[in-house]
C-alpha cells in the first residue's frame, strides 16, 4: 500500500483509539504460524469511490521445534513432496514487467512433453525446474514421477492459470472429474462462479485470487467463447476464427479438426482455397498476399502480445532461416497439416480449431494431466510423503510426555493412534502437492537453495 494511503487510514482510525500499525501483522507472523491470509479492499457505506483496505488472517500456535520441521527435512532427503507444503510461506506480491499484458499469454503450454521424454528421462526422485506457460506440462511431469516440480513464470497471470487448474486437482472433494474436464477440457462451465467461491479461492495465493476474482465468470461462461478464447494468444486465435468465416472458411476449420484420420485431413487441407492459391498463383501475387499478411498477423506487435514471440525471436528467426516470418508460419501450418493428424494426436492445434479439447474417451487427444487417469493420479495419495510425515508423528510422539500413558489415557487427551489431533484428522499429501508455484525468473528459483536435476528453460521452435 502506497505511503501516503497508510498514512491516511492510519490517522482515521487513530481518532476512535484504534492501532492498525504494520507491527500487529508482524507479531501475529511472529507468535503463531499463517495458514492463509487475504488482502482486500472493500466499500464504504454512504462515501462514494474511497475504500478501505482489510486483511483476514487465519494462523494456530506453533509446535515445539517448528511446524513440521522433521518432516520437512525428511522429505528434502527423499526428493522434497513435502517441501513446499509444510514450509513456512511468506508470499511476495508479484508484479509481471511492464511490456507483458495484464492477462496471461498462453491458455496451454505449446511444448509437447512426449518430445522431451527421451532427453528429460523425468522419474522418480526428479527435481525439476520448468517454465509454467500454460502449465499443463508442470502437471504432466507430475505424472512422471518428479519428486518436486518448482514451475515458475516471470508473468504472474501464467502462475494463477497454473494455480486455478492445481486447484482444480486439488478438490478432488468437490470437483469431479466431469469438472474439472469441463472447466479446463472444454473451458466452459455454467456453475464456475459458485466453484471458483466454495472449492477453489481458499486454495490459491493472494495474487490468483486478485487475478480470477473478476474474470472467473467471464472467461469459464458458457454463453461466450470460453477459456481457450482469452488471453493474448486466445485473442489471436479468436480473431483467426472470425477472419476464416469471413473468407467462407469456417466449416474448413470444423472439418480440419474432425477428419478422422491423416490422409483425410491432408484432402481437406489442399481442398482449401488459400492453400490452392499458395500453390498456383503467380509469384506476385503470393508476394503480395504474403506482405499483407505480414502487416496484418505477423508484425512485431500481435506476435509479442498474441504469441508470445519477443523481438529477438523474431530477428532470430528472419536471420536463421532467411525468411520472412509469415513464410515461416506458413511452412509451419503446412508441415502440422500434413505430417500430424489433429484430432488424433496433436491437441495444441485441434484445441485451436475448437477453442475446446477433445477427450480421448472420445477419440480425441489432450494433454496427459487432462485425462481421467491423470486427474486420478495426481489425486493419488503421495507414499512417499505419508511415510515421511508418519515418522515425524513418531518422533514427535515418542518425545512427547502423552506418549509414556497408557493408550486409553493417550486418546482422553485428544491424541489417538490415526494420528488425529485436537486440531481433527490430518488430511493425506498427494501428488499434487509436489507443485510449486512461483512468479519469478529461473536465476531467482536457483538462488532461493532450490537445486533442481532437471531444468526445462527454452521453447520448441
Amino acid at each position: 500500500m502506497p505511503w501516503a494511503r497508510r498514512f491516511f487510514w492510519q490517522a482515521v482510525f487513530d481518532t476512535d483509539g484504534i492501532s492498525i500499525g504494520p507491527e500487529r501483522r508482524a507479531a501475529l507472523d511472529h507468535r503463531f504460524e499463517r495458514l492463509w491470509e487475504h488482502n482486500g479492499e472493500g466499500g464504504i457505506p454512504y462515501v462514494p469511490y474511497l475504500r478501505a483496505p482489510w486483511y483476514a488472517w487465519i494462523g494456530r500456535a506453533e509446535r515445539e521445534g517448528g511446524v513440521g520441521a522433521g518432516a520437512v527435512a525428511a522429505a528434502a532427503a527423499k526428493g522434497g513432496a513435502v517441501y513446499a507444503l509444510q514450509a513456512r510461506h511468506v508470499e511476495p506480491a508479484p508484479e509481471a514487467p511492464s511490456a507483458f499484458p495484464p492477462t496471461f499469454l498462453y491458455t496451454m503450454s505449446w511444448e509437447d512433453p512426449r518430445a522431451d521424454e527421451d532427453f528429460l528421462r523425468i522419474g522418480p526422485g526428479s527435481q525439476v525446474l520448468t517454465l509454467t506457460s500454460g502449465g499443463d506440462n508442470s502437471l504432466t511431469a507430475l505424472l512422471s514421477g518428479a519428486a518436486r516440480v518448482v514451475s515458475i513464470d516471470i508473468n504472474p497471470a501464467q502462475s494463477a492459470l497454473l494455480e486455478l487448474k492445481a486447484a482444480a486437482v486439488r478438490a478432488s472433494h468437490a470437483l469431479s472429474y466431469e469438472d474439472v474436464w469441463r472447466l479446463f477440457g472444454e473451458g466452459k462451465h455454467e456453475a464456475a462462479p459458485q466453484i471458483y467461491e466454495r472449492s477453489l479461492a481458499p486454495l490459491l495465493s493472494q495474487s490468483a485470487r486478485n487475478f480470477w476474482g473478476t474474470r472467473v465468470g467471464k472467461y469459464f461462461d458458457p454463453k461466450k467463447q470460453g477459456l481457450y478464447f482469452q488471453g493474448g494468444m486466445g485473442k489471436l486465435v479468436a480473431a483467426i476464427h472470425v477472419g476464416a468465416k469471413l473468407l467462407g472458411l469456417g466449416n474448413w476449420l470444423t472439418e480440419m479438426a474432425d477428419a478422422p484420420s491423416l490422409e483425410a485431413q491432408v484432402k481437406v487441407w489442399e481442398s482449401a482455397w488459400p492453400v490452392r492459391f499458395f500453390s498456383l498463383a503467380p509469384t506476385f501475387l503470393v508476394n503480395l498476399f504474403s506482405s499483407i499478411l505480414a502487416f496484418t498477423l505477423f508484425n512485431r506487435l500481435v506476435l509479442w502480445f498474441g504469441a508470445g514471440v519477443p523481438c529477438s525471436q523474431y530477428e532470430m528467426i528472419e536471420r536463421d532461416d532467411g525468411v520472412r516470418l509469415s513464410s515461416y508460419a506458413a511452412r509451419t501450418l503446412g508441415g502440422v497439416a500434413t505430417k500430424t493428424h489433429l484430432k488424433g494426436d496433436n491437441y495444441f492445434y485441434a484445441s485451436c480449431l475448437r477453442g475446446k479439447y477433445l477427450n480421448p474417451e472420445e477419440g480425441g487427444c489432450c494433454p496427459e494431466w487432462m485425462t481421467r487417469e491423470g486427474v486420478a493420479t495426481l489425486r493419488a495419495v503421495d507414499v512417499e510423503a505419508e511415510k515421511a510425515r508418519e515418522e515425524e508423528r513418531r518422533r514427535e510422539s515418542s518425545s512427547s510426555p502423552v506418549s509414556m500413558l497408557p493408550p486409553s489415557s493417550s486418546r482422553a487427551l485428544g491424541r489417538t493412534s490415526s494420528g488425529s489431533g485436537p486440531e481433527g484428522p490430518r488430511s493425506s499429501l498427494r501428488v499434487i502437492d509436489r507443485l510449486e508455484v512461483r512468479s519469478c525468473t529461473f536465476l531467482e528459483a536457483l538462488k532461493s537453495g532450490f537445486r533442481p536435476d532437471r531444468v526445462i528453460l527454452m521453447d520448441h521452435m
